[in-house]
């Protein structure tokens, strides 16, 4: 298919680039994390922490249906990059540019807190536009790749709207033993995918965050579970987890090496999903 180019970008892009300093390029990269793999794991995780399994594993599923989909797109949509003059793209990045990974990913995951009353509804669009200004900026994709990341988010909340329930009761009847099963052969599909890409930095990462996703939630699902009297300070406390992938991804991660990326990954992942109940119930033995 064509590419989905627009006479807009490169200009806007490198205009943008050329006024900005080391500071708003950090910032860019933060707000953009919002709608990354960082991010999935950072806002689940604060999700879980104080708004509880539910909308956890609700935001979880709606992004089982738009991972396979955005997939989907990228291979069969072969769009390029931004290219010109003065853009010099942030991350290289092998997947193709439509639609916009990032704002889809971030459009689910605010629509589902939103849906589940834990944000203000302003908040599931101002994040996503703020995602999708921060790529742009970031010379990382066209406007038609940020529309349509945006509709494809729109359209997993619509389908998960009714497709989620039912899966969810399904899902609940299974065993402990069959979601043990299926973490581990999450993490040996992606293991086995990383391998045949290569050992990049990046693809560690994927491995790290697969792993302690799979491991921080089944760790939550036999032991996890918050005591009625954990406080909020208890909470605040488990999110200092997440100090160390706040530098990684305010900086350029291309400095770090996989090995980093891959422990960073995974031990803020393992420990958003386990922290808050690990530290109610080291407060409680304290007590007592």
């Amino acid at each position: 298919m064509p590419n989905l180019h627009d006479p807009f970008t490169v200009p806007w892009v490198a205009a943008a680039q050329a006024v900005m300093s080391p500071t708003t390029r950090a910032v860019a990269r933060l707000v953009a994390a919002l709608g990354g793999a960082w991010g999935l794991v950072i806002v689940a995780g604060i999700t879980r922490l104080f708004g509880g399994r539910r909308p956890t594993y609700a935001m979880l599923g709606a992004i089982a249906h738009e991972v396979p989909v955005y997939v989907l797109f990228t291979a069969v949509v072969r769009s390029e990059r931004p290219e010109g003059p003065g853009v010099t793209p942030f991350e290289h990045v092998g997947l193709a540019s439509f639609p916009s990974g990032h704002v889809a990913l971030a459009t689910v995951m605010f629509g589902v807190l939103a849906r589940e009353r834990l944000v203000p509804r302003w908040v599931s669009v101002v994040v996503p536009l703020a995602v999708a200004f921060a790529r742009f900026v970031m010379g990382m994709h066209y406007l038609a790749d940020l529309v349509g990341g945006a509709a494809l988010g729109a359209s997993v909340l619509a389908v998960t709207r009714r497709s989620w329930p039912p899966l969810q009761a399904w899902l609940a009847r299974r065993s402990f033993r069959f979601f043990g099963a299926f973490a581990a052969l999450n993490v040996a599909i992606v293991a086995v995918v990383v391998a045949a890409t290569g050992l990049s930095p990046t693809a560690f990462q994927s491995l790290g965050l697969t792993a302690g996703i799979a491991g921080g939630l089944l760790a939550d699902a036999r032991w996890g579970a918050l005591p009625d009297d954990t406080t909020r300070r208890r909470r605040l406390l488990a999110l200092l987890g997440v100090a160390p992938a706040l530098v990684v991804v305010a900086s350029d991660e291309a400095a770090w090496s996989g090995i980093v990326l891959a422990l960073v990954a995974a031990g803020t992942a393992f420990w958003l999903f386990f922290a808050a109940g690990a530290v109610a119930r080291v407060g409680r033995a304290r007590r007592a």
